[in-house]
């Protein structure tokens, strides 16, 4: 899915024009030089360029030449802007038309700017805090001419409302909610209704339909301000209740955030600290590279590290849950390409560090763990024997500690653990290397060798009889499967069993078993002595939004449990319709 999905747009396509038309606002109100990119970066080939009045026969005459924008068209909402962009193909062809309306304020070289900034401030505020959807209309009075005008361009060149992409940051993201909710009372005889309508950081929302997608973070205090358009008793400080159209778990991890700052509308000379589009181009873009993407959806915990360099080398970038509700369902942390320090918690984390040479903590539960490039660490923070260990064919490592809980991880070289000196005094750090056969460390000037704990593996792409076999001790055991039809025998021990993606048949047969399944096409499996201690673990499935949306995929089936999501993917617990599971048992990670 992805939390950037839009209807039946290409995400990465549209997102990449949503940037590029948005710099031309960026850069006309002087904010360039704050950010990472320029106009360029998303618009490499000219592709995208301004549209002047006798381009698109703008019949008004509230177009200024020194920024290239259109004002509103009654005085008093002159101070709204909008820039009217067109995109060409290599033959010169129009393709696309974007809007890209500003936020609060102008340009800096606008003799104006003053009277631009209290007109903005004084008529959408006036919105705001006036009659109950007075918004929907704001727009329209604003801009009703120029739009006019812009459907009879479009239409001249062959192009359809779907051919218009419309976006804005701050009050800019207002403006699209405000023409989205125009467009949905049948405005511009419902032209823009099938537009791409992208808002970045509104403090509303259109409530008259879902056509909108409000992309904003938590820690920015003018995101959300508003429900729809009513100022709530939570606008003050805490305003992240989840909206249907609205992104509402995302957090740009700067330094201000880590230093536990509070963020109110109030604290009028820190909104930049959330709320300047430099965080949300470094957070746009972190999600949309993310290798775990597909798995997110509107309400998923996206923590995006944006700390400085000095910073850097010595926080750990967390799920701190700062001034918000608590967070629900996976976490996904996202690093930078320099050396970062990624911590997840106690629950369910997709930890990714790209590049450089990252170190990575985890506290519980079942995580996905990707370094990317660079020599990457995965530092225990216990025992090293606590663990079990071994690496797959794909060459994933896994590590299970003796609570159960379950670390799959990738392109991750380094392993750091340690022990208690005599009497459980002191700490002596393990330092261990991964390498084909097991973890080669040392410690305390010493050297040795932890093989792979027991393992057992099928065939990549062909049917086998996998049998497990008694672990010693702690140590967990780990059978799997790949691509065939594979039968997966357990022991008495402790195992991990991973089905893979053919039609598996698993037998558990005693210990504490997980059973793990990966995506939404994984076959039809059947599991038999699935018992009490055992549990079932979904990863990677996008049609899963959270814990409890799980159980609407269960049903009994004589005496089976059957799990289904779809025709390419099920679960049998055969015998389990009377023992039942409880939360404990079944869960999506």
């Amino acid at each position: 899915m992805g939390i950037l999905t839009y209807r039946d747009f290409d995400t990465k396509s549209l997102m990449t024009d949503v940037m590029a038309i948005n710099h031309f606002m960026y850069d006309g109100l002087g904010l360039s030089e704050e950010m990472d990119s320029t106009p360029e970066t998303y618009n490499p080939d000219g592709a995208w360029r301004m549209l002047k009045p006798e381009e698109i026969s703008y019949s008004g005459t509230n177009y200024t030449d020194f920024d290239h924008t259109y004002h509103g068209e009654l005085f008093v909402n002159w101070g709204v802007q909008v820039s009217v962009l067109g995109k060409y193909d290599e033959q010169g062809k129009l393709t696309n038309i974007g809007l890209s309306f500003w936020g609060t304020s102008g340009s800096p070289d606008d003799p104006n700017l003053f009277l631009n900034t209290l007109s903005d401030m004084l008529t959408y505020g006036l919105d705001i805090l006036g009659p109950e959807n007075a918004i929907h209309s704001y727009i329209y009075h604003a801009f009703n001419g120029l739009l006019n005008d812009i459907v009879n361009f479009a239409t001249e060149n062959g192009l359809t409302g779907k051919d218009m992409i419309i976006s804005g940051h701050s009050q800019g993201g207002l403006c699209v909610n405000s023409m989205a909710s125009g467009s949905a009372l049948g405005k511009w005889g419902g032209f823009f209704e099938d537009s791409a309508y992208i808002a970045l950081a509104s403090p509303t929302q259109n409530n008259l339909d879902d056509k909108v997608l409000n992309f904003g973070l938590e820690n920015d205090p003018v995101y959300r301000l508003a429900e729809n358009d009513s100022l709530t008793s939570e606008s003050l400080f805490i305003h992240d209740k989840p909206l249907e159209t609205c992104t509402n778990n995302l957090v740009s991890f700067n330094d201000f955030y880590a230093h536990y700052n509070i963020y109110s509308i109030l604290n009028f000379g820190f909104w930049e600290n959330g709320h300047a589009p430099l965080w949300y181009e470094k957070t746009m873009n972190a999600i949309l590279d993310s290798e775990y993407y597909g798995y997110t959806n509107l309400n998923s915990t996206i923590i995006v590290a944006s700390l400085s360099d000095e910073m850097r080398a010595s926080t750990w970038v967390q799920d701190l849950n700062y001034f918000a509700r608590p967070h629900e369902g996976p976490t996904f942390i996202v690093g930078t390409d320099k050396d970062d320090l990624i911590k997840g918690g106690r629950g369910i984390d997709y930890l990714e560090g790209n590049a450089g040479d990252d170190t990575f903590r985890d506290t519980g539960g079942y995580n996905f763990i990707s370094g990317g490039e660079g020599n990457d660490t995965f530092d225990t923070q216990t025992q090293f024997d606590f663990w079990s260990w071994t690496q797959d064919s794909n060459g994933n490592l896994w590590a299970r500690d003796r609570d159960g809980n379950v670390s799959i991880l990738n392109s991750v070289e380094q392993i750091v653990g340690g022990y208690h000196g005599w009497f459980g005094i002191g700490w002596n750090e393990i330092n261990g290397t991964v390498t084909r056969d097991g973890i080669a460390f040392t410690y305390e000037g010493k050297s040795g060798f932890k093989a792979w704990d027991n393992t057992a593996q099928a065939s990549l792409d062909s049917d086998s009889y996998v049998a497990g076999t008694l672990t010693q001790g702690n140590q967990s055991g780990f059978l799997f499967g790949y691509e065939g039809n594979d039968t997966l025998v357990g022991t008495l021990s402790n195992e991990v069993f991973a089905a893979g993606q053919g039609d598996d048949i698993i037998y558990t047969n005693g210990g504490k078993d997980i059973v793990m399944v990966f995506g939404e096409d994984f076959g039809h499996d059947t599991i038999y002595n699935f018992s009490t201690d055992d549990k079932l673990v979904f990863m990677g499935n996008s049609l899963i939004e959270d814990q409890n949306s799980l159980w609407q995929y269960v049903t009994a089936k004589d005496n089976d449990l059957y799990i289904s999501f779809n025709d390419e993917c099920s679960i049998t617990l055969v015998g389990c319709a009377n023992t039942g599971l409880d939360d404990n048992q079944l869960i999506a990670a």
